[in-house]
């Protein structure tokens, strides 16, 4: 119940800003071309202290299942967007939103006024800040011609984010082989690394450019001789979400340059948004 309580005003802290500017005429306007559709639902639609929009519902919403109340939200939140909505029953409060991701209203949370335990409760939805998901990328490059050279390059990173969407941490591990397929002694590179990048997400177009640096170790050998040392690299490139992940175009900058094209897989990332 603290948690929820907490959430709520968090929530309602940080929308004061937005909340402040909406006028009478927004709710009015809501009241005459909204609310009368889903006059089945709900029977009165007004602002909170807090400026969120309150639905106060009826026998006919609270008999929906859990679908059925998110398909009637749907609509509702696409219809409002100046704040969240609490639908209120009795001594129960609903928070809803919009998840960005798939387009459709999400129950952030739902609790009972009078500390009462709610049956079928929702789990409040972790912020944003405090989600550390998992990730894995993989990119290559390949080119061998007629003559049999081969230019092989690769780059694999896994980690976590220590700030959603915003700061990751991770292992790297890269190489690239030169030479002839019929030589013994090809050219070759192999790189150990800590790496961490900033992202800036443009979420209306669900791309992210990112930058970032990379301290590695890297073993060189050129035909029967080998050397090792320690270098810093500058990383920078652009995401580009799909699926569970993102497609990624890269450039890792040091004592060598390479362009990377790879994705970037992670587990969570619809689930958690």
């Amino acid at each position: 119940m603290k948690k929820s309580i907490i959430l709520l005003l968090i929530m309602a802290s940080g929308f004061q800003p937005a909340f402040s500017q909406i006028s009478n005429e927004k709710i009015e306007a809501f009241r005459t071309s909204v609310l009368p559709q889903y006059k089945v639902y709900f029977s009165s639609a007004d602002l909170s202290s807090g400026g969120q929009l309150t639905l106060t519902a009826a026998e006919n919403y609270i008999s929906l299942s859990k679908d059925g109340r998110t398909t009637v939200m749907d609509k509702i939140v696409k219809s409002w967007q100046e704040s969240l909505v609490i639908v209120a029953y009795g001594t129960i409060r609903e928070l809803w939103g919009h998840n960005d991701a798939n387009g459709r209203a999400v129950l952030i949370d739902i609790w009972d006024r009078d500390q009462k335990p709610v049956a079928g409760k929702v789990p409040a939805t972790q912020s944003n800040v405090s989600r550390h998901p998992f990730f894995m990328y993989g990119g290559f490059q390949e080119q061998i011609d007629s003559h049999k050279n081969i230019n092989f390059g690769f780059n694999a990173r896994t980690g976590f984010f220590m700030l959603r969407d915003r700061w990751d941490l991770a292992a790297s591990f890269s190489g690239f082989m030169m030479g002839n397929l019929d030589s013994e002694n090809p050219t070759t590179q192999l790189s150990l690394g800590l790496s961490s990048k900033v992202y800036f997400p443009i979420k209306a177009y669900r791309i992210s450019p990112n930058i970032g640096g990379e301290l590695a170790w890297t073993s060189f050998n050129f035909e029967e001789d080998a050397t090792s040392s320690v270098s810093p690299y500058l990383l920078g490139g652009i995401s580009w979400y799909v699926g569970n992940g993102s497609f990624d175009v890269g450039v890792r900058s040091g004592k060598q340059t390479m362009v990377l094209i790879g994705y970037t897989f992670i587990p969570r990332l619809n689930s958690a948004r």
